[in-house]
């Protein structure tokens, strides 16, 4: 027996399924057993061979990168079917889990869209300032908007925050494509994100992660995690989990820092057989210094210029962005008995937007494809914007069966209720007028303002979302699962004056059903039909710049959105999930009504109907190939705009009707001096866009139109050792690494080449 081989055989197994105390304590009995009968046998002479004995190491740990960052389960499909398996759920969904955000060094969600096939665009226009547009089956989801389309351990509303949304106490990032109504009651019809939190782990854990992003940003990060020993209380009953980082430095953008840092733990309690209490608190800053540039577009303009040298990109240091997000929350789970559980949840976070006294804004329109800018600069006194949020779940499950029928019944309810603050001012603004050049673009000064408090803060806004819920999970005959259900949803909203005095709102409320069918042709091979109504949140008008809404301070009301899905799964080679699905969109609409005399008016009518497929594939080809890959296909098109004919028949803005992306990892095994080596490599690909819609402000030309397509690149490699018996991983990627320059939007080129470094230490 080679005892070293053994040994060494241990440690890949212990370092592959990192936590697995019960796997890796089999193993460890497995191997002394063979040991002690190895060695019985020699002490004895024993002339009987000893029979050889296989020790087969366990599976990888669902996500990691040992299972192609494959996930099995997934809680995408929300609250109410929240342990469903990938490849038995009737939805698209994609997971990126957090040993991938580690290794992608993204610590913002927009940094994870090349891992995420169905997400064919994103806007950075809010980067910076922590609201970037994801464009899903051609809608947009939005991280400030995320009373429809963003949820956090599956609660509503913005639990959590909306304008920074940190990575590094996330466990991992779950989309689900499509209407979700049902699902989460008040619905986007693009579909929904969902982060999870980290938990704590089962044996003690630590790891420590400093880098350095984009130039010289550098960050630090420490992940820790176990059991607490509290006298008088058996081990194992209280687990926690403490996240910290920091960062601060200038990025790949000329002229642009950005500091923040992240404070987040967790607490599971055991309370007793069958039940878990698990608590969770978050305080984090961000703090940008240079926001990144948007570009509007001259009415004159015949074409759009040629993107610049994204290494020029500039921005004035002086365009600042503050958040500050506190969250704290708890949720209980407990199996009463083998029918019935309880499950419930709650949080509550207060997130303040600004600074006070901290305001500017820059301005630029293009008006010749030569590049040439007119821009404006202005200054104002502010005074900070805090939400606070409320929110929440309570259901009851029963799990039974009649009649050689499954089910899994669900029924509850889920909501929440957000305030918005705001104070008043007394103030000076400033503007001032440059002309400068898109391609050599020189710095503009920030012109000077005073301001002073006028007025204590008042709640202008008072918006919530309730939903009842009743689902049933039914499985027959091994073969066919049926998901059915209806969600009774009501929205709402109340806005005021500064005098507390109510001057607008909505109230509506309707009933969204659900109903799919999975049938599992074989194990490894599953099909599915699905049909889902959304609730969406109607948008509020307000006055900005030159626009002035005739309506302004309305809010609109809700509106229903429709999805017909079809799609297969199969899981095929060593553990690659491929799956395609069908969809049929159809949404009413919501428009930019111009009346010809300087004004506007913000109507609901038309429809939308976008059609497309999508083609998915994640998990290891074979041992060490890992892909990730997806190709969407959407023919998106407005059917009827009455405000502006022109648009009829025509794509929505941003939306490309053909995107793909390959995201790729290869460990050369073969090469003995390569052991622990890791080659990464990938890109983005875009078919060209509409840079805007017919007879509006930034299209009344119609060679104004359409924008080129892009193909974006990236490298990379990782490095795993051992250095004094613990786990070294040394990473380097390169984003964009030809440092190509393209139009990302109408409003934004896409970002430079970007070096990312870092070294994880785990203990």
């Amino acid at each position: 027996m080679d005892y070293r081989s053994l040994g060494q055989n241990m440690r890949d197994i212990k370092k592959q399924n990192g936590f697995n105390y019960k796997q890796t304590l089999l193993s460890c009995t497995t191997l002394l057993a063979i040991a002690t009968m190895q060695n019985f046998a020699y002490a004895q002479n024993a002339t009987t061979p000893i029979p050889d004995i296989s020790v087969t190491a366990p599976l990888p740990l669902d996500g990691s990168a040992a299972a192609g960052y494959r996930v099995n389960n997934t809680t995408a499909a929300g609250p109410i079917f929240s342990d469903l398996p990938i490849q038995d759920a009737p939805y698209s969904i994609t997971v990126v889990p957090h040993e991938l955000i580690d290794n992608l060094q993204a610590y913002q969600p927009e940094q994870l869209v090349k891992v995420i096939p169905q997400i064919t665009n994103v806007l950075p226009q809010q980067n910076n300032s922590g609201n970037p547009f994801f464009y899903v089956r051609g809608f947009t989801i939005t991280q400030f908007t995320n009373n429809a389309g963003m949820t956090y351990d599956g609660l509503l509303g913005g639990a959590g925050g909306m304008f920074d949304t940190v990575l590094e106490d996330k466990e991992r990032l779950e989309l689900l494509s499509g209407v979700d109504g049902f699902l989460y009651g008040t619905g986007s019809v693009g579909g929904n994100l969902n982060y999870v939190l980290k938990r704590p782990t089962v044996t003690s854990y630590a790891s420590v992660t400093a880098g350095d992003n984009s130039g010289q940003n550098g960050y630090i990060h420490g992940d820790f995690g176990g059991p607490l020993t509290i006298p008088g209380l058996a081990d194992g009953l209280v687990g926690y989990r403490l996240n910290v980082a920091g960062q601060d430095g200038h990025t790949s953008i000329y002229n642009q820092d950005i500091k923040r840092n992240l404070i987040s733990g967790a607490i599971d309690v055991h309370l007793w057989d069958g039940a878990l209490l698990q608590f969770n608190a978050a305080h984090s800053n961000y703090h940008v210094y240079g926001i990144t540039p948007a570009f509007g577009v001259s009415a004159a303009l015949t074409s759009y210029p040629t993107p610049a040298n994204p290494a020029t990109i500039f921005t004035p240091s002086w365009l600042q962005f503050v958040d500050e997000t506190d969250t704290g929350g708890a949720k209980l789970t407990w199996k009463l008995n083998d029918i019935f559980s309880i499950r419930a949840a709650y949080d509550f976070t207060r997130e303040q937007r600004g600074a006070l006294g901290q305001g500017g804004s820059l301005s630029t329109s293009i008006t010749n494809y030569q590049g040439t800018e007119t821009q404006s600069a202005s200054s104002a006194g502010t005074v900070p914007t805090i939400w606070y949020t409320h929110s929440g779940y309570s259901f009851l499950d029963a799990e039974f069966s009649t009649w050689g029928l499954q089910h899994k019944l669900t029924t509850g309810f889920t909501g929440f209720t957000q305030f918005a603050q705001q104070g008043l001012l007394t103030t000076t603004s400033a503007s001032t007028a440059y002309t400068n050049n898109f391609y050599n673009q020189i710095s503009v000064p920030q012109p000077n303002y005073a301001f002073s408090p006028s007025g204590s803060n008042y709640i202008y806004a008072d918006t919530f979302g309730k939903n009842y819920v009743l689902g049933d999970e039914i499985k027959f005959m091994d073969k066919f699962i049926l998901l059915a259900g209806a969600n009774y949803t009501t929205l709402g909203r109340t806005n005021f004056n500064s005098a507390g005095t109510a001057t607008s709102g909505y109230g509506a409320s309707a009933l969204t059903p659900s109903i799919s069918l999975v049938y599992k042709v074989l194990p490894w091979l599953s099909t599915y039909a699905t049909y889902q109504q959304s609730l969406q949140q109607g948008s509020q008008v307000l006055n900005s710049g030159n626009f002035i809404y005739t309506n302004n301070g309305a809010t609109l009301s809700p509106y229903l959105g429709k999805q017909y899905e079809v799609g297969v799964k199969a899981t095929v080679g060593t553990n690659l999930l491929v799956t395609a699905a069908l969809f049929d969109i159809d949404k009413a609409n919501q428009y930019t009504q111009n009346n010809g005399n300087g004004t506007y008016t913000v109507i609901q009518s038309g429809r939308e109907v976008h059609k497309g497929l999508e083609l998915t594939a994640t998990g290891k080809i074979y041992e060490d190939l890992t892909l990730i890959a997806g190709l969407d296909l959407i023919d998106a098109r407005i059917t009827n705009n009455p405000t502006n004919p022109l648009q009829d028949g025509v794509l929505p803005q941003n939306v490309s009707p053909i995107s793909g992306k390959l995201y790729a990892e290869y460990n050369p095994s073969f090469l003995p001096w390569a052991r622990g080596l890791t080659l990464i490599g990938g890109f983005q690909a875009a078919d060209r866009f509409d840079a805007a819609l017919p007879g509006t402000t930034y299209a009344s030309l119609i060679n104004l139109q359409k924008l080129p397509g892009y193909i974006v690149g990236d490298l990379g490699f990782r490095y795993t050792t051992k250095v004094a018996d613990k786990d070294l991983i040394i990473r380097f990627n390169v984003n964009n690494f030809t440092n190509t320059a393209y139009w990302q939007s109408y409003a934004e080129e896409g970002l430079p080449r970007t070096f990312l470094a870092s070294a994880e230490m785990r203990f």
